[in-house]
């Protein structure tokens, strides 16, 4: 099936670096390279506050930090991260996280594109899919199989920056919604990556993948309560100026209880947020579980109370002239990306299997 290409709303690059200018994207980088290494509560206070105006914003943001830099900070040799986190932590090079292919996404196991050790290089050559900043981001933490037979053991992780030859860019992906976030194929052929730009050991790349989704998912947790927060805001403010049978809408009791329910849910999101990213600056071994609740709940009130925005406004929620819809079609996406509901269910379960085994 082909992908038909729209016109999607004007990429936030200078909100990225006005961002890095605040010392917004240097939260998770460490001093000595320019940043605060504030953790992962304050990336997801950031997080929160930008979904509630725009979630694109938020997600680029994200991304950039949850997903490149901090695997960069975390596994990086100490030249790597001199010459790519300080900038990055500036906002004056943006980073992109490569994974997805079409046919490997929630099973990451499964990916196809190769890298073959060349001498003091690897050739890379595959097809990813579904990549957030792609064209726009300047560094790609890229995963290839390195040995194909060994399966997850033999994935390898790689710097790549935009400019080597033989990566290449699909044209903008048509999305439901986050239409400010660059989504977009990656194609790699005959792309000669040098080896001081592996990310890790051979066969560490599965692993590190992991390890990074487990911290994503607090940032898309906290994108997912922003998006929330601002779509009740918006409707709880439009319930009180629309007048209805002679009062204002907010006074009717059935809105009433549906209010206190959509609160109710999203300050349990929050606090479940806030629980996953404390975890994760304690470093506690329950972060994977913890994540993936957060992430699973959050997505899923996310979804549940955009969509009853929409309806709180009633037609005028279905028009583009308020915000309603897009945080409606913006909330899908939380979740799909960086583990589907499912698999973070199937996260928690494993996860608690593993705890009771361990007692």
């Amino acid at each position: 099936m082909r992908r038909q290409p729209i016109a999607t709303a004007p990429f936030p690059a200078t909100l990225v670096r006005q961002a890095g200018a605040l010392g917004l994207l240097g939260i998770l980088t460490p001093p000595e390279y320019g940043g605060t290494r504030m953790g992962y509560l304050a990336l997801a206070l950031v997080v929160e506050a930008l979904a509630a105006a725009c979630a694109s914003t938020a997600l680029v943001i994200d991304v950039h930090v949850s997903t490149v830099i901090d695997p960069l900070q975390r596994f990086g040799l100490p030249e790597q991260k001199a010459r790519w986190l300080p900038a990055m932590s500036r906002g004056e090079r943006l980073g992109a996280f490569v994974l997805s292919e079409p046919e490997a996404g929630s099973d990451a196991a499964a990916i196809r594109t190769r890298a073959v050790r060349d001498g003091d290089t690897y050739v890379l050559d595959g097809h990813k899919t579904f990549i957030t900043n792609a064209g726009q981001a300047d560094v790609y933490v890229v995963f290839a199989k390195t040995a194909p037979q060994a399966g997850s053991r033999g994935i390898t992780a790689f710097l790549v920056e935009r400019d080597t030859p033989g990566m290449t860019f699909g044209a903008p992906m048509a999305k439901m919604g986050l239409n400010g976030s660059a989504t977009a194929d990656v194609h790699f052929d005959r792309c000669r990556v040098p080896l001081a730009h592996r990310l890790g050991e051979e066969g560490q790349g599965f692993k590190i993948a992991m390890i990074t989704l487990d911290y994503g998912r607090i940032g898309i947790a906290a994108q997912a309560v922003g998006l929330a927060q601002g779509a009740f805001d918006y409707a709880f403010a439009y319930a009180r100026q629309r007048q209805a049978f002679g009062q204002p809408i907010v006074q009717f009791q059935g809105l009433q209880f549906l209010l206190a329910d959509l609160i109710t849910r999203i300050e349990a999101a929050r606090y479940l947020t806030y629980k996953a990213a404390h975890v994760a600056d304690q470093g506690d071994a329950r972060l994977s579980r913890y994540a993936a609740m957060a992430k699973l709940f959050a997505s899923e009130t996310a979804m549940h109370v955009t969509t009853e925005a929409v309806q709180v406004l009633g037609g005028h929620g279905y028009m583009k002239a308020h915000p309603v819809e897009r945080m409606m079609r913006d909330a899908k996406a939380s979740q799909l990306y960086e583990g589907t509901s499912q698999i973070q269910r199937l996260v928690i379960a494993r996860r608690l299997l593993a705890e009771h085994a361990a007692r």
